[in-house]
């Protein structure tokens, strides 16, 4: 899950890997607070296969929205992490 704050809305509803690729984008949730400002919550479906992938390499993800886009890098190791906290709950390898 990304969350995103700021004061105004990107309204983001796609997602791209540096390849180009369209990922699997997931809507959560948008609100308004008064602590934070705005907040949009979203996520995305990614397979194993994938998620092996980037692990060598890392990822480089483009989140788009009516209003603009920002990147989010993820260096190798964050996603080996996951892979191997993800093998320890499931018992696969």
């Amino acid at each position: 899950c990304v969350t995103f704050s700021g004061k105004d809305w990107i309204f983001f509803d796609s997602a791209y890997d540096i390849d180009g690729n369209r990922l699997d984008f997931v809507e959560i949730d948008r609100e308004v607070s008064t602590s934070s400002g705005i907040t949009e919550d979203f996520a995305l479906n990614l397979s194993e296969d994938y998620l092996e992938s980037a692990a060598e390499k890392g990822m480089n993800v483009k989140f788009v929205g009516q209003r603009g886009e920002r990147t989010l890098v993820l260096k190798p190791h964050y996603i080996e992490g996951y892979l191997k906290r993800l093998r320890e709950l499931t018992g696969s390898k």
